[in-house]
């Protein structure tokens, strides 16, 4: 999930704006939540209370300072995934399941013959999906 200034559009009939909706989705699935902040000019009261409430997200990974450039979000993509693999690994050890977060958590993720892989959609989370396409449902 990228933040900005703006809480962004609000479906008919909703409450929330899209993203916001997608992260109550994803936490209710319990799926892996990527939060990064990029500076913004003025950042609108919706956005600032959607901000705190994923700052104050336990399971989340909205800890680091707000990113500046397109290349300090992606050392911060690829320093956080890499956490999120090696915890897999760790997590795997013991015997605890993670859902996968590419197809909306029906899959298990795995580690086999160091390969991390999801029991349903098949990507290998190292490597990238198999036979370098996404595997049909």
């Amino acid at each position: 999930m990228l933040l900005r200034d703006r809480y962004g559009w609000i479906p008919n009939n909703e409450k929330y704006s899209i993203t916001e909706l997608e992260f109550r989705e994803a936490k209710k699935l319990k799926l892996p939540i990527f939060v990064f902040r990029m500076r913004g000019e003025k950042v609108e009261l919706k956005q600032k209370k959607f901000i705190k409430m994923l700052e104050d997200f336990y399971r989340g990974y909205f800890r680091g300072k707000v990113i500046d450039s397109p290349d300090e979000l992606k050392e911060r993509i690829i320093h956080d995934i890499s956490n999120f693999l090696t915890r897999i690994f760790k997590q795997n050890v013991i015997g605890e399941e993670i859902k996968c977060p590419l197809c909306h958590g029906e899959g298990i993720i795995s580690v086999k013959n160091k390969i991390i892989m999801c029991s349903k959609c098949g990507i290998d989370f190292v490597s990238g999906p198999i036979d370098g396409k996404e595997k049909d449902e």
